[in-house]
């Protein structure tokens, strides 16, 4: 399947958008001061050995979060969006405790690191 350039007619010259297959990476990390990092390395094709790395911290992107959400509080839904947000986060730091103890207590296996999907 071939890919299709568009360009705008009222900026011809200007402004071409080219399709373009990439490959995303995404890692959480610590950094020497123990402040998460959420690191996205993006390449240019599969062989690629030389991404483009962009790193935030994890705190950041939930205080931009709550600031988004607190200005565009025009949708009721965005306070029910916030809870659900948060539900998610803690469930998700309960499953890294979990397997953190886990492999503290020399009790981890393959099995722990698969997914309930990846099981059925």
């Amino acid at each position: 399947m071939g890919s299709t350039m568009s360009i705008d007619d009222d900026t011809l010259g200007d402004e071409i958008i080219i399709p373009q297959k990439i490959f995303i990476e995404n890692d959480i990390e610590l950094d020497r001061d123990n402040t998460i990092l959420v690191q996205t390395f993006v390449y240019a094709d599969e062989e690629d050995e030389d991404p483009s790395e962009v790193t935030v911290k994890l705190e950041d992107m939930i205080t931009n979060t709550i600031d988004y959400y607190a200005e565009n509080m025009t949708n009721h839904n965005r306070t029910s969006d916030l809870y659900l947000l948060s539900h998610e986060l803690f469930r998700l730091a309960e499953e890294l405790r979990m397997k953190a103890e886990y492999m503290d207590r020399g009790l981890y296996s393959d099995d722990l690191f698969s997914s309930k999907e990846d099981l059925n």
